[in-house]
């Protein structure tokens, strides 16, 4: 069996195709303020989670997928296997990664606003709960560089949405976007950030590996997919980003600065309040032609427990 799609594009095309209980597309223009997350929630409740195309959500031109990695059976046909080899599969990329190839064009540069031209606000702005302080991006893979060694670290992150140009960030104490950063601020430069929005489940789960600081996630990604990640070199930072990507916003975390960030409805189905913590400051957004914004619903979803447990089991 193949891996479903090379892209996030092609994987909802085959999930479509192949899968067609676990896909439903939403024409009815929907309110990113808590009604994306109402639906799942209702879903949920029934023991239903398919994968969500919500084609109109309000104040965006953007149409809104979640639940992408949300049942155990599609991610793992997206892998091109049985849900029940999935930890073979994943224990087999460890052990047979492949290396991301540089190309020199990819469409997630079809478009490209820089400058003034930047404004998040018109992404889709999604809140989540009525705890939360306002709209977050919580389905992004964030991207990082080593200062010393080159090798990147990729991650989730909850990113809150101050204003058209800047992202509160919140980077947990001790993991290695914390220890890039640190390392950065040492040396008084800014950590430059990729934000990739529309990923293949398969870089999904490599962003979410769980192992030695060096590892580069991107080999993860390689190794799920049977070929290397293409990534093609960011517009206004020092950093390859993946070219068939649907949406990327470049930008740097600021030194030695601090802000409110939070509160926000996390995992443990309990609100984490507000901090003073570095923000990032957004230098350009890339993205295709008719892109599509990819969203992990925050809260106890199925989504996120379940993208969060499957590269555990290896381990």
């Amino acid at each position: 069996m193949n891996p479903m799609g090379t892209d996030f594009r092609s994987f909802l095309q085959e999930v479509k195709a192949n899968f067609p209980t676990e896909y439903v597309e939403i024409d009815k223009q929907v309110s990113g303020t808590y009604e994306t997350t109402a639906i799942v929630t209702k879903l949920e409740m029934q023991k239903r989670t398919p994968i969500l195309f919500f084609k109109n959500v309000a104040g965006s031109d953007f149409p809104v997928v979640v639940n992408a990695c949300a049942s155990r059976s599609v991610v793992a046909a997206s892998l091109g296997v049985g849900k029940d080899d999935l930890s073979d599969k994943y224990l087999h990329a460890l052990n047979h990664m492949i290396k991301p190839v540089a190309v020199s064009s990819g469409p997630v540069q079809e478009m490209v606003l820089a400058g003034d031209q930047v404004d998040l606000k018109k992404l889709p702005q999604i809140t989540y709960h009525n705890t939360d302080v306002g709209p977050y991006i919580s389905g992004s893979i964030v991207m990082a560089k080593d200062p010393d060694t080159g090798s990147y670290n990729c991650s989730y992150n909850r990113l809150m949405v101050k204003d058209q140009k800047r992202l509160g960030i919140y980077m947990t104490p001790g993991k290695h976007l914390g220890q890039t950063y640190e390392k950065c601020e040492q040396r008084g430069k800014p950590m430059e950030l990729a934000i990739v929005l529309g990923s293949h489940p398969a870089w999904c789960m490599g962003a979410l590996f769980i192992g030695p600081y060096a590892t580069d996630e991107r080999d993860i990604m390689g190794g799920l997919m049977g070929r290397p990640l293409e990534v093609v070199p960011a517009k206004t930072i020092d950093l390859h980003v993946p070219a068939f990507a649907e949406i990327i916003i470049e930008g740097e975390v600021v030194n030695f600065e601090r802000e409110d960030e939070g509160p926000y409805g996390e995992f443990t189905g309990y609100s984490a309040g507000r901090i003073k913590r570095p923000y990032i400051r957004v230098k350009a957004i890339t993205h295709r032609k008719g892109a599509i914004y990819q969203d992990v619903c925050g809260g106890p979803h199925r989504e996120l427990l379940l993208m969060s447990t499957i590269p555990m089991e290896p381990s």
